[in-house]
């Protein structure tokens, strides 16, 4: 049930985003940077996926800021290890920035079809900025 809601308010965001300022915040808990949810899907599909790599960079070194331990990025250009990395990625997506405990789903859905946990993910991180 709460995947739908994810998805639902994921939906929702893409078609009527929030204004809210493009800056980077410190917490207590670490640095984590607001990014529009439409800015994550059209740099995405632009660039054949180049941003996502990117975005999967920059975003592993926000979750890790907040307690996590997602190993080296270098992994995702290995070709079994990279499921392995996402597979931590979603870990400490899971366990830090949404508070769930649905490790596996989470990496099911973004093998399944990864550009929708990509903007769940953001609107996830956006909430901590």
């Amino acid at each position: 049930m709460g995947i739908i809601n994810y998805l639902s308010r994921c939906f929702f965001n893409l078609i009527i985003p929030k204004a809210r300022a493009r800056v980077k915040r410190s917490t207590k808990r670490g640095n984590v940077k607001h990014r529009s949810l439409v800015f994550v899907f059209v740099m995405t599909i632009i660039t054949c996926g180049i941003y996502a790599l990117y975005w999967f960079y920059k975003t592993k070194e926000e979750i890790n800021s907040l307690g996590a331990s997602i190993p080296t990025y270098w992994l995702i250009i290995i070709p079994i290890a990279n499921l392995y990395w996402v597979y931590k990625y979603c870990e400490g997506f899971s366990d830090y920035a949404a508070k769930d405990d649905n490790k596996v789903l989470w990496f099911l859905l973004y093998i399944l079809i990864s550009i929708v946990p990509m903007l769940i993910f953001q609107s996830e991180l956006n909430k901590l900025a």
